[in-house]
């Protein structure tokens, strides 16, 4: 992958998470998978509005929670593809999609210049990126339901190659530490 090279990846909503997805801190709500299609056709649209190329994975269709990518896998500025090493059962099943695609699809292969699979480094580490908040190269990680202690090192471990440093955050009262706060810029977390 080109380091300036910007693409969206995204993952269609799966009919299951509409009354399988994983809640944890809030109460299930129902919606139509229709509506969540929808949306995330919207969110495409968007993104391509603004000259974002989309790259729509579509895989892990029986897993409620794949839509959220962004819990599974990172992206660093030479095209690094880092793997998360995901917690919940459910969840860690989507990881299988990840290696389908990435074995299958040489084009998408061809977007990155290396790829690590943290699951693979360290069976007790589990690490959801919802859990790390970038600040420019200080990477805040909440230690919370989804990511342990051995997670963080792992990830910590990761990002020092690239002269980046990590904070670790007691996150007990959100899913994920990107539940709780927003970074708004350089300077600014809310």
């Amino acid at each position: 992958m080109v380091a300036d090279q910007l693409v969206a990846l995204v993952n269609e909503p799966s009919e299951r998470m509409c009354h399988e997805g994983l809640c944890t801190f809030i109460n299930r709500k129902s919606f139509s998978h229709s509506q969540a299609l929808r949306e995330h056709r919207e969110f495409c649209s968007a993104l391509e509005g603004v000259g974002i190329p989309v790259r729509d994975l579509r895989i892990n269709a029986d897993c409620p929670d794949a839509a959220f990518v962004e819990d599974n896998a990172r992206v660093f500025d030479d095209g690094h593809l880092l793997l998360a090493s995901m917690t919940h059962p459910a969840r860690r099943a989507e990881m299988a999609g990840w290696e389908q695609v990435l074995e299958m699809d040489r084009e998408f292969r061809s977007l990155f210049s290396n790829i690590t699979f943290l699951y693979r480094e360290d069976e007790d580490a589990r690490i959801e990126f919802g859990d790390v908040l970038s600040v420019g190269r200080r990477h805040f990680v909440g230690l919370s339901t989804r990511t342990n202690r051995r997670g963080y090192e792992l990830f910590s471990d990761f990002v020092r190659q690239y002269g980046h440093e990590t904070v670790p955050v007691e996150c007990t009262k959100a899913l994920h530490l990107d539940t709780a706060v927003a970074r708004i810029n350089e300077n600014t977390v809310l």
